[in-house]
């Protein structure tokens, strides 16, 4: 029994907020164009006495051929300054793009100091108290421009800069609205000047581009120059600004032509025209002191006349340059620059939210069936008020998180709220709010019932169709709903007859050259865009692919090749290899001898039969034997020996001594510099090594020969090629930047000291890394060392162990010895690798 009435109530809403949102829209338009002097399209071009202009203008612009806008924001504001001087005139263009199709704007003389007032009503600021203000001392024509929000809306003044001995005329101005963009054409006659053929031009906003280009075009087509070099670049350099971050400072000796381009995601190019440098007093690659910087680097390149300043930043930044005295500043650009239309858009929105939540009220309010007394009044407002305020608040942020997050839905939002409604009646409202032609076929029947608040009328529309198991195609601005299955056979007969046609459509071949890879490399790729009737084969001796296919599989196959057969760029790798081997010994050793002798030979017989002679010990003099030796390595050109003899008369009692030390200390430095030339992505090897045949044991052989008689052959020998020495292994990867990630395998090997079956053991000392580094920067690599420290005592056992005495009958050997291996890289990317603008697009 309540349905009708709540049907009924909910229509009465939807009405009366579309009315509503209609008059909120009108009257903002209304109060737009009210003011005096506001429509462009009505208000005619004047001059600077405000006499209406001729169409000169805007002829004069149109044969200027096309002028690039700068925007803050894709809906945003954008402004640009272009200056000429000619011998006895120079001229100021300033243009203003709006968003919309006609600009509203009033121009007006203002004097002391003398400037012209330019008033935009319909654009705003996101901060009512940002004021901008841009120095114009390069120009000459104008001093500066103060950009500023009033209450009449955006609001330019340009100063002019009059009172010049060199010149008999005021500044004369003329405007005129062309396509949405404000033109305004400042001019001044020069008095007899020499003739000086110059073009300046001060670029306040920089436009983010979405594609790539050529930096050989990237020339100012609004101002031609005469091709001369009239300026040269002092310098470029870092500088640190207060809120803003790292800029970059072109200094330059006279100013002329500059443009400032984006030309791929993460670089930007300033063109200074009639600009040289010297490339010994300015670095070929500056890189950002800060790593914290979103500039990461600056390159500086001679392009004929012109010197292109490359700067390498994070893809999400947006440059702007400004010109200076004597200089040209590169900085973050300013966002403070809000958008017309998402004020209009957020203001109706809020408006159309507070109409429906006073209607929702009023009709609450009507079914009650007692008054309320005025504190209770005063305390509903005051909770509707701070609910509106929090309502306003979501509908902010919503906002910003729209813009910022870019969702997948982008209508216009609206409010749903419909119960048991056919789908036809549901799909007229989501055509009238998003100006497109909707039809349906005649089987999308249904009703539906739902209650949508606030959502994009695009993703609405989704809901409607996907709870429906419809589908919608968009051709144009007309869009086609009807069932999921029904679709679904449309396209399967479309592919149908499509691939009927391409099996009727004759074969053509298409020969096609491949420059910097190999064809049989990227015959698997093309195999993969051919149709089902192409076949593609290769001619290894011209180096080309030959492709058989309709004209469409031709096509794909030319695009592919055309985007892989790319000059790749090539990487210097300059290394140094030091080795450091220091080595030391010491060595003490002693000799201890005696010998006691009873004989009747000598006169002192034993007097026995047995033993009637006696002959006890040994000596180190010559000819005789040691009783203790262990005598330190030495020889005739090293180490040193002291010898102690005591004899007795008759020769039979004898004692000597002799001390031998040995002290041994070298260091050795050997430090070669290979360097070699590789490819992007391709591995470079450096050896220096020793090639040594060891041998290794083969089986044996028997033969039998003769009668019964057997003979065996001995076993074969068989050897093999070790490779001894320092390996390098490095596998450059350069990126348009100018920074090279490096991927770096050395190893160091000798032959140790144990033997397997007569087969040398290989000690092996390896390092692996990967390092990002610039262009020219070096990288060093260590800790490929060796220590060998050795301690050994032998000399007699118990003896040598007596404190003190125990020198007399013992050896003391000690080694230390070090082995350091340090690798130093240099990569360095060959000029001209990232020049073409097909690189730039492949990389």
């Amino acid at each position: 029994m309540n349905a009708t009435p709540v049907t009924e109530r909910s229509s009465y809403l939807l009405l009366l907020r579309f009315g509503l949102g209609i008059i909120a829209l009108s009257l903002f338009s209304a109060c737009s164009t009210g003011l005096p002097f506001l429509n462009g399209d009505r208000t005619p071009a004047l001059n600077g006495d405000g006499t209406p202009g001729s169409q000169d203008l805007r002829s004069s612009i149109a044969t200027q051929g096309p002028i690039v806008i700068s925007r803050v924001e894709e809906d945003g504001l954008g402004i640009e300054l272009r200056g000429h001087q000619a011998p006895k005139l120079r001229e100021a263009d300033l243009v203003i793009r709006s968003v919309e199709e006609s600009v509203s704007y009033a121009i007006e003389r203002l004097s002391n100091p003398s400037r012209i007032q330019i008033t935009l009503p319909e654009l705003s600021l996101a901060s009512e108290k940002y004021t901008r203000r841009v120095s114009l001392d390069e120009l000459g024509l104008l001093k500066e421009i103060d950009l500023k929000a009033t209450d009449e809306g955006l609001q330019l003044e340009v100063a002019l800069n009059e009172g010049e001995s060199s010149y008999d005329e005021d500044i004369t101005y003329e405007s005129e609205p062309i396509a949405g963009n404000l033109y305004v054409r400042f001019s001044q006659t020069i008095a007899d000047t020499p003739q000086v053929t110059a073009t300046k031009s001060a670029r306040l906003v920089t436009e983010e581009k979405n594609h790539d280009r050529d930096p050989a075009q990237l020339t100012d087509n609004g101002q031609p120059t005469d091709g001369t070099v009239i300026s040269e670049l002092k310098s470029v350099r870092f500088e640190q600004a207060p809120a803003i971050g790292q800029i970059v400072v072109a200094e330059v000796d006279a100013p002329g032509v500059f443009t400032l381009e984006k030309t791929a995601p993460s670089e930007f190019v300033l063109t200074l025209e009639g600009v040289s440098h010297d490339p010994k007093a300015i670095q070929n690659l500056i890189t950002a002191p800060s790593r914290t910087s979103k500039i990461r680097s600056v390159r500086v390149v001679q392009d004929g006349e012109n010197t292109l300043v490359r700067v390498f930043a994070d893809p999400l930044l947006q440059l702007e340059a400004i010109a200076r005295s004597g200089s040209i500043v590169l900085q973050p650009v300013d966002r403070y620059l809000a958008s017309p239309t998402r004020d209009v858009r957020a203001q109706v929105e809020l408006e159309e939210l507070e109409t429906e939540q006073e209607v929702e009220e009023e009709i609450e309010a009507s079914r009650q069936e007692e008054t309320d007394s005025e504190e209770d009044d005063e305390q509903e407002e005051a909770a509707d008020a701070e609910e509106l305020l929090s309502e306003m608040t979501d509908i902010e942020s919503e906002i910003s998180a729209l813009l910022d997050e870019a969702p997948r839905y982008t209508g216009r939002k609206i409010s749903l709220d419909l119960q048991d409604t056919e789908i036809s009646n549901a799909l007229r409202i989501i055509a009238e709010v998003s100006n497109l032609n909707i039809i349906a076929s005649d089987d999308v029947v249904g009703q539906v019932t739902l209650r949508l608040v606030d959502v994009p009328w695009d993703q609405a529309l989704d809901v409607i169709l996907k709870t429906n198991a419809l589908d919608k195609v968009l051709e144009g601005n007309v869009m086609r709903i009807a069932p999921i299955g029904k679709l679904r056979d449309e396209r399967e007969a479309l592919k149908l007859a499509q691939e009927a046609e391409e099996g009727l459509e004759p074969l053509v071949v298409k020969y096609i050259r491949v420059s910097y890879a190999k064809a049989s490399e990227l015959q698997p790729l093309v195999e993969t865009v051919l149709t089902e009737r192409g076949t593609v084969a290769f001619d290894e001796r011209t180096n080309q692919l030959i492709v058989k296919d309709i004209r469409r599989g031709v096509k794909n196959v030319a695009e592919l090749v055309g985007r892989l057969d790319l000059r790749t760029p090539q990487v210097l790798l300059e290394t140094q290899i030091v080795e450091a081997n220091r080595t030391f010994s010491r060595s003490l050793g002693s000799e201890l001898g005696f010998t006691m002798i009873q004989s009747p030979a000598t006169g002192n017989p034993t007097g026995d039969n047995f033993p009637n002679a006696i002959s006890i010990g040994g000596s180190v003099l010559p000819g005789q034997s040691t009783g203790s030796s262990f005598p330190a390595s030495i020889s005739s050109a090293s180490g040193s020996a002291v010898s102690f003899l005591l004899d007795s008369a008759d020769g039979t009692r004898s004692l000597d001594y002799r001390l031998t030390a040995l002290e041994d200390e070298g260091a050795i430095r050997i430090v070669s510099r290979p360097s070699v030339a590789t490819t992007n992505n391709q591995q470079a090897v450096i050896k220096s090594v020793e090639k040594v045949r060891v041998k290794t044991p083969s089986g044996g052989l028997s033969v039998a020969t003769g009668a019964g008689a057997n003979a065996s052959g001995s076993g074969g020998v068989a050897t093999e090629t070790i490779e001894i020495g320092i390996i390098l292994e490095v596998t450059p990867q350069a990126s348009p930047d100018y920074f090279v990630l490096l991927d770096i395998n050395a190893k160091s090997s000798t032959f140790g000291a144990e033997r397997v079956d007569d087969i040398p053991t290989e000690i092996e000392r390896s390092a692996t890394s990967s390092v990002l580094v610039s262009s020219g920067q070096t990288f060093a690599m260590g800790g490929i060392y060796k220590i060998t420290d050795s301690d050994s005592v032998s000399g007699v056992p118990f003896l040598k162990d007596i404190p003190f005495f125990g020198h007399l009958f013992r050896r003391q050997t000690v080694k230390n010895a070090d082995e350091e291996l340090i690798f130093f890289i240099t990569p360095r990317i060959i000029e001209g690798s990232f020049d073409d603008a097909a690189m730039k697009v492949a990389f």
